[in-house]
């Protein structure tokens, strides 16, 4: 028994055929955008805004993320190539490695070539191995909880998610990591300290600034709404008004933290529609106010003959 030989079987071997194990890590990057990861999300159910997909870009070196809301799959190869001119344009034009999957919206010819013209290597990871893409993965894993956080406390329409994604990117840059010895990705990325001042939280009541011109002498200064993020081109607040839902750019926004919106939109077909209390308070309000209107009429005609 002594000398008997193992005899390698191929069809064993084909039987046995498994996933290997993706032991060990590629070199890490020693600066800020050496290394770009980025990833898809989707479809989502649609938004409010109609967006269904999350497109993800990720700084190895940093952790500093960025996200783009897209309507469609097809739009992923313009935003991809509009982000990395906007890199270049901000001066982070030595960006060596671009990393993503396999997938058809990443390999195309359009970002293939401006990414051959600009001296970027393009990474794909082998087809059903997201592991290769694994910090991209992370993130986008991430970002998907801190938004069901956020939609689960505040209690708005699950079709906000939209504005959660944006304020969850946002907290997530702010917020220290492990991976990089708990620094803040955002003070790593623009070499200066974050200021926390501003953020307040996702989903609570806050009481903007009546501008409206038909504003009445007696009548409130704010109006009653959903904080919902920030705009930082305007620096300033996204406040949804809590009864006819219509989006406003404020800075002059009192908050009520500790209490969640708890409102659910109405939606038929792509327009956005009153709850169905204001529609009967409304309905209700018209058909009272008629016969009032048709007695002062004739009060009118009365005082006033032909």
């Amino acid at each position: 028994m002594h000398n008997v030989k193992e005899v390698e079987c191929l069809d064993c071997k084909i039987a046995k055929l498994r996933r290997n194990p993706h032991n060990g890590t590629p070199p890490a990057a020693s600066r800020i955008m050496e290394t770009l990861h980025s990833d898809l999300i989707g479809p989502i159910e649609k938004s409010i805004t109609g967006k269904k997909y999350i497109l993800t870009f990720l700084d190895e070196y940093s952790r500093k993320s960025w996200i783009f809301l897209l309507e469609r799959k097809s739009q992923v190869s313009k935003a991809t190539v509009q982000f990395l001119k906007h890199l270049y344009n901000q001066g982070y034009n030595k960006i060596t490695y671009f990393k993503t999957d396999n997938g058809k919206e990443f390999k195309n010819r359009k970002i293939e070539n401006y990414c051959s013209n600009h001296g970027i290597k393009k990474i794909y990871s082998p087809p059903y191995n997201p592991q290769n893409n694994g910090k991209a993965e992370r993130f986008n894993y991430t970002l998907e909880n801190c938004v069901k956080a956020l939609l689960q406390w505040s209690k708005v329409d699950r079709r906000l998610w939209d504005f959660a994604a944006t304020y969850a990117n946002f907290l997530y840059n702010i917020t220290p990591h492990k991976g990089i010895s708990n620094n803040i990705p955002n003070e790593i990325f623009y070499n200066k300290e974050i200021n926390l001042k501003y953020i307040k939280t996702f989903g609570c009541i806050a009481y903007y600034k009546n501008f409206s011109q038909n504003k009445k002498k007696f009548d409130s200064n704010a109006k009653k709404g959903i904080f919902l993020g920030f705009n930082f081109d305007s620096h300033c607040y996204i406040v949804m008004d809590y009864y006819d839902f219509s989006l406003h750019f404020v800075r002059e926004v009192v908050f009520d933290e500790d209490t969640p919106a708890n409102i659910r939109i109405l939606l038929i077909g792509d327009r956005i529609q009153l709850p169905l209390l204001s529609s009967l308070m409304i309905l209700a309000i018209q058909i009272f106010s008629y016969p009032l209107q048709i007695i002062m009429t004739t009060v009118i005609e009365l005082k006033n003959p032909l």
